[in-house]
């Protein structure tokens, strides 16, 4: 489905070109523009370009579909952006509450299940992405209660109950992710008052703390392991036995090897099963070969290089930075839900999702496409004055 939308997207672009073409001419484009001759180039220097190429003209077709989402954000109607923001809500609401049957049930309302105890499958099936599910949409669901008038107490305590379900999914990455995100938005945006903010933070650390202490599964995975970090070599001990650590090893070795462009965007996948990747220190070695090393920053390291981290580094810093000067200027909460999520999602060490695979990087290419398109445009006073708070 999210191959079909990027695919319908480059039908409407080439069907409204000369549109299109005007506006080109435009900071955004231009840097996503200057993104994709990067990973062409990085293409030349691929050690297994016939698998590259793939990925290349997937981020071209991406870059289209920035480009005419911002295009269709200019001319939508109010009554249009409504009625799609009340479906993607509406959509939400649903996952989640799978989600929180499946949690008290052990399966969900379709009868699905996951093998692995503890974890979350909802309608995701085997892709045990909830979490992310609810990372990368939890903040516009709030941003449009916000829209309707929504008392921000209740606000307070929907944030509050999310984390909660973020939490309880096991996923631990996309909690801490969420975790910061929401708290982030919640001081920053809610109109209640100080002593409330923080009577509903404490309820909230409470409801958490009982889970650990009366859940030894959840205390293991979330108090435990990670306790295990700060004894004496823990970090290089959890990273030494974990397949994380041994992908994220091969990683760096293949970066070590190939620091300038790296082997080709999609290659880490190929060359990390050499054995020359193998290292006896990593007790997980022989499962170091995986699809991405499960940490975004190794992944764009050892598959583009120098050349490639830094191109994506001045593309992603630019337009977060135009981004956070239009949140400034309109103080749209749509624009600083994406925004977050778009920075939390290059939070170092944690692990994370590939960003070029179909799932992840669509995710992360919808909000990011959600954060620009708010940029300082042309026709887009109604959706200022409609999504400023008073």
């Amino acid at each position: 489905m999210i191959n079909t939308l990027i695919f319908l997207s480059l039908i409407s672009f080439f069907l409204n070109f000369k549109e299109n073409i005007k506006l080109l001419d435009d900071k955004i484009n231009y840097f996503l523009i200057f993104f994709f001759i990067t990973a062409l180039i990085n293409l030349y220097f691929s050690q297994y370009p016939d698998n590259s190429y793939q990925r290349v003209l997937k981020i071209l077709l991406l870059i289209f579909f920035v480009i005419e989402f911002r295009r269709l954000f200019q001319i939508i109607s109010f009554t249009d952006f409504t009625l799609i923001i009340k479906s993607w809500s509406l959509i939400f609401l649903i996952i989640v509450a799978d989600i929180i049957f499946e949690i008290n049930f052990g399966f969900n309302t379709i009868g699905n299940f996951t093998t692995l105890e503890g974890r979350i499958s909802s309608f995701f099936g085997d892709e045990l992405v909830a979490g992310a599910f609810i990372y990368s949409f939890g903040l516009i669901f709030i941003s449009y209660l916000i829209t309707i008038k929504t008392n921000h107490t209740v606000i307070a305590i929907l944030i509050s109950g999310m984390i909660i379900v973020s939490f309880l999914i096991w996923e631990r990455s996309n909690f801490i992710r969420f975790f910061s995100i929401a708290s982030i938005f919640y001081f920053i945006i809610l109109k209640i008052n100080l002593i409330q903010k923080f009577l509903i933070l404490l309820t909230l650390l409470l409801s958490i703390f009982t889970v650990l202490n009366l859940n030894e599964e959840y205390k293991y995975r979330y108090v435990d392991q990670i306790r295990s970090l700060y004894k004496n070599n823990g970090i290089v001990d959890f990273f030494k036995s974990s397949k994380y650590g041994a992908h994220q090893n091969a990683a760096y070795q293949i970066f070590i090897k190939h620091p300038i462009f790296g082997v080709g965007i999609k290659n880490f996948r190929i060359e990390s099963n050499n054995e020359e990747y193998e290292n006896k220190k990593f007790s997980e070695t022989a499962y170091r070969q995986s699809t991405h090393p499960h940490q975004i920053h190794l992944e764009i390291l050892s598959e583009t290089g120098l050349f490639g981290y830094f191109a994506f580094l001045i593309f992603i810093t630019s337009t977060i930075i135009f981004s956070i000067k239009s949140y400034l200027y309109s103080r749209n909460y749509f624009q600083l839900s994406s925004i977050l999520y778009v920075a939390s999602s290059l939070y170092p060490i944690l692990p994370s999702g590939s960003f070029y695979s179909t799932f992840s990087g669509g995710l992360f290419w919808f909000n990011f496409a959600l954060m620009v398109s708010f940029i300082r445009i042309k026709n887009l006073n109604w959706k200022i004055r409609f999504f400023t708070i008073d």
